[in-house]
C-alpha cells in the first residue's frame, strides 16, 4: 500500500470517526464482565441476569434496520451524536435504577443508544472512504472495536475491585460524553440522494445479506451467551474473586457491654454513610465489615448472607496462607486497638485488589465481658447460665467462644522489635480449633489452606 493510498484512507473525519468510536465501544464494552457481577450482587437470579444481559442487544438488533434506513436522510454525525448522548445517560441511570424492571428500561435504550451509534460509524466509514480500498479503510477502522475490547473488559475489573459500581459508572458517562465531543467534530457532509429502486419498492432486506448475516448469528449467541455468564462461572471458580483471599465468619455476642441507645445512635449514623459505600458491603441495611477512606471503621458481624469486606473481624477469621505471607503478614509494630489492628491488615490487603468475604453460615457465640481477656491457662471457666441467650442449637454450625481480647502486661511493649506475646500459641491453637469446626472457609476448600488470623503483634 502507497502512501499517497494511506494519505486517502486516514482523512481527518475517519481518524476523528475511529477515536469516537474507540471510546465509546470502551464505554461498551466496560460493562461486558462488570455487568452481570453487579447484577447478581444486586441479588437478581440467573434468569434475569441472562434477559437483562440479553434485552440489551435485542433493542438494537430491533432498531439497527431503521437507524439504517434513516441514514439515507439524516448525516451520520446526528446519529453518532444522539447514540452518545443517550448511552451517557442511561449510563447515568445505572445509579438509579434497581433489577428487575426499571434496571430493563435503562438496557432497552441503551441497546437503542448503540444500534443509533454502530450503525452510523460504519455507513460513515463506508461513504468517507474511496470504494477501491473499503478493505483497508474498515481493516484499519475496526483496529479502534479490537483495541478497546482488548484494553476495556481488564479496566472494568480494576475499576471494581479497587473501587465500586457507581465509579464504573460515572466512567462510562464519561466516555460517552467524550465520544460525543469527538463525533460533534466530524464535518458536514450532505447526503446523496438514492437512485430509485427498479422495482418501485424499498426493502429493508436485502438476499446477499443474508449469508453473512448467518455467520454472524451463530458466532455472536455464543459470543453472548459466554459474556452473560462466564464473568460469574470465573467468581464461582476462584478466578479475580475479591472474597476468597481471606474470609470472617458471623460472630454471635451472647452479651453485649454496649449500652441500649447506643444500636439506635449506630443505625441513624450508618444509614447516612451506606449512601457513600459501594452496595455490596451491607447485609439488611447494616455495614459489615468496612473501614471508609476517612478512616471510619464500620462493624456488624452478626448478619446472616454473606458480602464483601475491607476489614475482619479476628475472632471467627481465615486467611489464605499464601495472601497471607504476600502482603507480609500482620503489621507487628503497629500501636492501636484490636479493632484497628484487624482494619490495618484489611486495608493493606485492599490496596492489593484483594478484599474479604464475610460467610454468615460460619458463625461463632461471642461471650464479651467489660475487661480481661483471653487467661493464661487452657482452662476457660463458662460464663454464668444466666447470661446466655444464645446456645449452639440456635444456630447451625454455630461454634462456642469464650475468647475476648487478650490480656497483656502494661510494661510489656508489643511493638519493640524482637518482642513476643507472653501465650500467643494458646489464642493462635484455640482460633484454629474454632475455624476447622466452623468451616471458616469457602465451600469444597480444605482448611488446611487457611491459617487463624488472629495473632498478637510480632507473634
Amino acid at each position: 500500500m502507497t502512501t499517497q493510498t494511506i494519505r486517502k484512507i486516514l482523512t481527518r473525519d475517519f481518524i476523528l470517526g475511529s477515536s469516537a468510536q474507540f471510546i465509546f465501544m470502551m464505554a461498551f464494552y466496560i460493562l461486558v464482565p462488570t455487568l452481570p457481577i453487579y447484577l447478581a450482587r444486586s441479588k437478581a437470579n440467573e434468569t434475569e441476569i441472562g434477559f437483562l444481559v440479553g434485552i440489551f442487544f435485542v433493542s438494537a438488533l430491533v432498531f439497527r434496520p431503521f437507524v439504517g434506513k434513516a441514514l439515507q436522510k439524516i448525516p451520520e454525525k446526528t446519529f453518532m451524536i444522539a447514540g452518545a448522548l443517550l448511552f451517557a445517560l442511561t449510563s447515568f441511570a445505572y445509579l438509579l435504577a434497581p433489577p428487575f424492571w426499571p434496571f430493563l428500561i435503562v438496557r432497552i435504550f441503551q441497546g437503542i443508544a448503540l444500534a443509533l451509534f454502530h450503525t452510523a460509524s460504519f455507513t460513515l466509514i463506508a461513504n468517507i472512504s474511496p470504494k477501491a480500498h473499503w478493505g483497508e479503510s474498515f481493516s484499519y477502522f475496526f483496529l479502534a472495536s479490537n483495541f478497546s475490547l482488548a484494553l476495556a473488559p481488564p479496566l472494568g475489573m480494576f475499576i471494581v475491585n479497587r473501587s465500586n459500581f457507581s465509579v464504573l459508572f460515572l466512567i462510562c458517562l464519561g466516555a460517552s460524553l467524550c465520544s460525543l465531543c469527538i463525533a460533534a467534530k466530524l464535518g458536514r457532509k450532505q447526503v446523496a440522494p438514492l437512485n430509485p429502486s427498479p422495482t418501485g419498492k424499498d426493502s429493508f432486506l436485502n438476499s446477499k445479506a443474508v449469508p453473512p448475516s448467518i455467520i454472524s448469528f451463530f458466532t455472536m449467541i455464543t459470543w453472548g451467551a459466554l459474556t452473560a455468564f462466564f464473568p460469574l462461572y470465573a467468581l464461582d471458580h476462584g478466578v479475580s474473586d475479591p472474597g476468597l483471599f481471606y474470609t470472617c465468619g458471623r460472630e454471635i455476642r451472647v452479651r453485649s457491654i454496649r449500652p441500649a441507645y447506643a444500636d439506635s445512635i449506630r443505625l441513624l449514623f450508618e444509614a447516612f454513610f451506606r449512601k457513600f459505600l459501594p452496595k455490596d458491603v451491607s447485609l439488611q441495611g447494616r455495614i459489615v465489615g468496612w473501614t471508609s477512606s476517612t478512616g471510619l471503621i464500620f462493624g456488624n458481624f452478626n448478619q446472616p448472607g454473606t458480602c464483601r469486606i475491607n476489614t475482619p473481624r479476628g475472632c471467627n477469621m481465615a486467611v489464605r496462607k499464601a495472601a497471607f505471607a504476600a502482603i507480609g503478614g500482620f503489621n507487628g509494630f503497629f500501636r492501636g486497638n484490636a479493632w484497628g489492628f484487624e482494619a490495618e491488615f484489611g486495608l493493606r490487603m485492599a490496596r492489593a485488589g484483594e478484599y474479604g468475604r464475610f460467610l454468615g453460615d460460619a458463625a461463632v457465640l461471642h461471650y464479651e465481658v467489660p475487661a480481661g481477656g483471653l487467661p493464661k491457662s487452657n482452662d476457660i471457666p463458662a460464663p454464668p447460665e444466666t447470661v446466655s441467650t444464645y446456645r449452639e442449637s440456635d444456630v447451625p454450625g454455630a461454634v462456642e467462644s469464650r475468647s475476648c481480647v487478650e490480656a497483656f502486661d502494661p510494661s510489656h511493649d508489643f511493638n519493640a522489635p524482637g518482642k513476643k506475646s507472653p501465650h500467643p500459641s494458646l489464642q493462635e491453637r484455640r482460633m484454629s480449633r474454632s475455624f476447622e469446626e466452623s468451616a471458616c472457609g469457602p465451600p469444597g476448600e480444605s482448611s488446611r489452606e487457611y491459617v487463624a488470623a488472629t495473632k498478637c503483634p510480632n507473634s
